[in-house]
């Protein structure tokens, strides 16, 4: 009779030490994921409210229809809050401007002076958009309300150095990154070129062209508006005085300038769909 074939020793340990080996990885992986979630999500959670001023009146009856009651409101506040993010703020070397609450409010009346407009609010990190329900009456309100949203997330999460940054900078970066998103510029801005006492121009073009002699200017940028503003800012983040960049910007050829322009906007897409 023959004797039962048995498993040698090494492969009786292999079967039986692999269910073990997976299982331990797998708890490690698990951990590592849920971490790494945690931390995301520390780092990038704001609470988003919706407040109807105007309610009762056409406008607030179409806002609550197209935009507060199905939560199209707080996605649009959710989707610009993370594109801006990510172009502002895109490793932790990028101290992260503290945001913990938004607020839309669909204003009561339509004599605001923007369409959207941002001010603090009661407490440490929270802010609340303003806007005109004059967007309610555009011929696409879903794409109005998006685009005055977007300029106006993208202002209230730049730093403002300390109060003391130019207006116009500010206007612009907002600008620069509400285009970047895919909503087009503005016509009739009275900021579109802003010539400083020092010679500086600041737009949003100027911006996207800075950007294309320097990869990451405008992140820079606001990393350097989390002090005091002062007249080396711009230049530290440029890397050259910003004052001759201005001048042959406002020199060159027109050709020059979109070509600069597109080749930027298409390689802030490239980084931020990685």
């Amino acid at each position: 009779m023959k004797e039962p074939l048995l498993s040698s020793p090494t492969t009786a340990s292999s079967l039986a030490t692999t269910p073990a080996v997976l299982i331990r990885v797998t708890t490690i992986l698990t951990l590592v994921a849920v971490s790494l979630w945690a931390n995301y999500e520390a780092s990038t959670s704001v609470d988003i409210s919706v407040v109807n001023s105007a309610d009762g009146s056409r406008a607030g009856r179409l806002f609550d229809l197209k935009f507060a009651s199905n939560g199209r409101a707080h996605r649009i506040i959710h989707h610009a809050s993370q594109f801006v993010e990510q172009v502002l703020y895109p490793d932790e070397r990028y101290p992260r401007k503290p945001i913990n609450r938004i607020t839309l409010r669909l204003a009561g009346h339509d004599d605001l002076p923007f369409l959207a407009s941002v001010s603090p609010g009661s407490g440490a990190g929270d802010y609340t958009i303003h806007v005109s329900p004059i967007l309610m009456s555009a011929a696409d309100a879903d794409a109005a309300l998006a685009a005055a949203v977007h300029r106006a997330v993208a202002k209230l999460w730049l730093w403002d150095g300390q109060r003391t940054a130019p207006e116009p900078l500010l206007e612009a970066a907002a600008e620069y990154l509400a285009t970047a998103a895919g909503f087009g510029s503005r016509p009739n801005v009275a900021y579109a070129v802003a010539l400083e006492s020092n010679g500086t121009c600041w737009s949003a073009e100027f911006l996207r062209h800075c950007e294309a002699k320097r990869d990451g200017f405008v992140a820079g940028l606001n990393r350097g508006m989390q002090e005091r503003w002062t007249e080396l800012t711009a230049d530290e983040a440029f890397g050259s005085p910003v004052q001759q960049a201005c001048a042959a910007y406002r020199s060159a050829p027109p050709g020059r300038i979109m070509e600069s322009s597109n080749s930027t906007t298409d390689s802030v897409e490239a980084r931020l769909s990685t």
